[in-house]
């Protein structure tokens, strides 16, 4: 293997690297994003009177979690 190869195969594993971890930590952030939005979604539900066992079938949250709320 040449000297550019090796350069050309190790510029290509580097970037391969990257985008896996960018793709990892922007699909970590978009299920921080949706958790959020469930939350905030069971707050107003909550507001509303709303029984916490259908705010958990809607939402797909915990009982638990919809209580601490």
């Amino acid at each position: 293997m040449t000297l550019q190869q090796e350069i050309t195969l190790a510029a290509k594993e580097a970037f391969e690297e990257g985008y896996k971890k960018a793709s990892e930590e922007a699909e970590k952030k978009v299920q921080q994003a949706a958790e959020k939005e469930k939350q905030e979604n069971a707050r107003r539900m909550k507001a509303k009177n709303i029984s916490d066992d259908i705010i958990a079938e809607c939402t797909g949250l915990s009982l638990q979690k919809i209580q601490e709320l």
